[in-house]
């Protein structure tokens, strides 16, 4: 890492006074010192956000699955008065001397070493501070932590005079981000304990609302929502602080929660979503009385913010578990409860569409082109049958592979340059032709089994893109979950168009669905139509590429065919239009460090020009036709 010379809030000198917070036995020591050569290179927060917002209105950006739901108050807002105070306290305490474990029970080199710079300032002004929650699960359970969150006892306007690099966001609760140039935000929260526990009679509404009664270690690890993620680890002292039996929980590989379960979801619902996620994520099962409270108290659900549902639904679509999310979702009964038009319409009667009032458009690649097995290499049957020379890689003798990973990245460049040339004398005759249905009876849609079943497939095509690191948009993660539905009205009576329309705006009022998505999703779906073979010649193949929606739709189309065992030649064969047109095709890669920046939180609108991007043909970061073409 960079080395640069900081001021006093940045390194601190050392003294000999003992570190305040440490555990009362330590272990065999050794001495370092937080100075300025140790101390990471820090981000000034003012340039970082300048350099990123894009002024983008906040209704038409795309709500992404890392993307937190409540918004975030600007860095001056709701300051308590006694704010200068404590500013004035931190820059009085003198700098301490920190002494390292020489055999800490988790090896420092596994930890993230801005986190541990953040932990040593704090202790080093004499607050007491650990890693917490899901990093030290992780590392007990020899995985690679996704971050790393800090928990200290000073308050956070403390902790941002501790760091110049700190910005103060959240409604819920006040929360500290330290900022890094590499884009990664260390959150530091601040010892609470449960707002219940300080009632001398509970309420009949335990919902919380609020949460800034601050505690300290044992407090805040008790007011957590399971065992499993209650624990903190000292990096000084090199010690795991566990108050709740989360080692317990983790050897026998169970999701708990802390407490009384029916209690604990009551105060908050959305917990239950989170349990399911953990247990996912990590392979375990639940305790008896936890699955129980869940069942009970799933309807608990519409009582908090629509928008912490929408985003706890997201990530368990892009968890790479989603299949066995959504699965544990339906058994306890919380599918009925946020999605209950879902649920309805993957079970409702369909009456067949008459078959004269429906022509059936016919292919020679479907007809003549052999199933292919996603993962195995194949060469392009269309480049094949039309004797014209490949591009691109397959020019030089690759053969492409066609997975449902290739669908989402690398380009494919096998289909002959005459059928994407424009105009062109020598462009084969189309080999698609409509025909009346060679049945006289209308094809059934499909059964109420059959669609749950393409739903299931669906998702683990699903699971599949995310364990290759694609992103996906939320717009994209919602019409996976409607391909069912819409697969089953275009063969009946019942038009996808007016039940979609019914639905989003139930959806708006319970799950916060955005404008935008509410926009895309049908435009995604008229793009399946769009994306056949037919207008894949000409100006009309360029009109289906330079569309916005274009990566996203091209992306649903993968995972329907995917999911489908279908082959994806056609999916391979518009990228090579794309790449013909200079438009962009591959799908983004997630972020390597989680960005929790102020601006994806909501409210201040920073950053939201780069998720709006993500989702369609966008050219670069910044880019105005692309800011136009979400909002078209």
């Amino acid at each position: 890492m960079t080395k640069t010379d900081h001021d006093e809030n940045s390194a601190p000198a050392t003294t000999t006074e003992p570190a305040a917070g440490a555990t009362a036995t330590e272990p065999a020591t050794t001495t370092t010192d937080v100075d300025s050569a140790d101390a990471p290179r820090v981000l000034d927060e003012a340039a970082w956000a300048e350099a990123h917002d894009d002024d983008a209105d906040e209704d038409d950006a795309p709500l992404h699955f890392g993307a937190v739901a409540e918004g975030a108050a600007d860095e001056d807002e709701g300051e308590d008065e006694g704010a200068a105070a404590e500013a004035a306290d931190v820059a009085a305490r003198p700098d301490v001397e920190l002494t390292m474990a020489e055999q800490p029970e988790i090896p420092v080199s596994l930890i993230d070493e801005d986190a541990l710079w953040v932990v040593k300032r704090l202790r080093a002004k004499g607050f007491e501070a650990y890693l917490t929650g899901g990093c030290v699960r992780d590392l007990l359970l020899g995985r690679t932590p996704k971050d790393f969150d800090v928990a200290t006892v000073a308050h956070p306007n403390q902790v941002r005079a501790v760091f110049r690099n700190c910005r103060l966001v959240g409604r819920r609760f006040r929360l500290a981000h330290v900022f890094f140039p590499s884009g990664k935000v260390i959150e530091t929260a601040t010892f609470r304990a449960n707002p219940t526990d300080t009632l001398e009679d509970l309420t009949e509404d335990l919902l919380v609302e609020r949460d800034n009664v601050f505690g300290n270690v044992e407090e805040d690890a008790r007011r957590r929502d399971l065992t499993i993620n209650g624990l903190f680890y000292d990096p000084i002292g090199g010690k795991v602080l566990d108050f709740v039996d989360g080692r317990r929980d983790l050897e026998a590989r169970l999701v708990r929660t802390i407490g009384d379960p029916d209690i604990r979801f009551q105060e908050d619902p959305v917990r239950i979503l989170r349990a399911i996620k953990f247990a996912t994520r990590l392979g375990f099962g639940f305790d008896d009385k936890t699955w129980d409270a869940m069942t009970r108290h799933a309807a608990g659900l519409l009582r908090c913010a629509p928008a912490r549902l929408q985003e706890e639904l997201l990530r368990l679509l892009t968890s790479t578990h989603a299949m066995a999310a959504w699965a544990l979702c339906e058994r306890a009964g919380v599918v009925q409860v946020i999605l209950p038009e879902l649920v309805d319409a993957l079970a409702m009667p369909l009456e067949p569409r008459p078959v004269e009032a429906r022509p059936v458009r016919l292919t020679t690649a479907a007809l003549s082109t052999p199933t292919m097995t996603p993962g195995v290499t194949t060469p392009s049957s269309e480049a094949a049958s039309a004797g014209e020379p490949a591009t691109g890689d397959a020019a030089q003798g690759d053969s492409p592979a066609v997975t449902v990973a290739d669908a989402t990245d690398a380009p494919v460049a096998a289909v002959a340059a005459a059928a994407i040339a424009p105009g062109s004398a020598s462009e084969p005759a189309p080999a698609d032709t409509d025909h009346a249905a060679p049945s006289t009876s209308p094809p059934l849609p499909p059964t109420a089994e059959e669609r749950k079943a393409r739903l299931a497939a669906m998702l683990a095509a699903l699971d599949e893109v995310r364990r290759r690191d694609a992103d996906v948009t939320s717009a994209a993660l919602w019409s996976a979950l409607l391909v069912p539905v819409y697969e089953a009205m275009a063969q009946s009576t019942t038009s996808f168009d007016g039940w979609f329309g019914h639905a989003s705006e139930r959806w708006t009022e319970r799950l916060r669905l955005t404008r935008h998505d509410r926009e895309r999703i049908p435009q995604l779906f008229l793009a399946q139509d769009d994306l056949g073979a037919h207008k894949r010649r000409g100006q009309h193949a360029r009109a289906v590429v330079v569309r916005p929606s274009f990566r996203e739709a091209l992306l649903v189309l993968a995972l329907r065919l995917w999911s489908a065992q279908q082959p994806l030649d056609e999916v391979a064969a518009w990228k090579v239009v794309a790449q013909h047109f200079g438009v962009p095709y591959q799908q983004p890669r997630s972020e390597k460090n989680r960005m929790r920046a102020a601006g994806r939180q909501g409210g201040g609108g920073r950053d939201r020009g780069r998720d709006r991007g993500r989702g369609g043909g966008g050219r670069g970061r910044g880019s105005r036709d692309r800011g136009r073409g979400g909002r078209r």
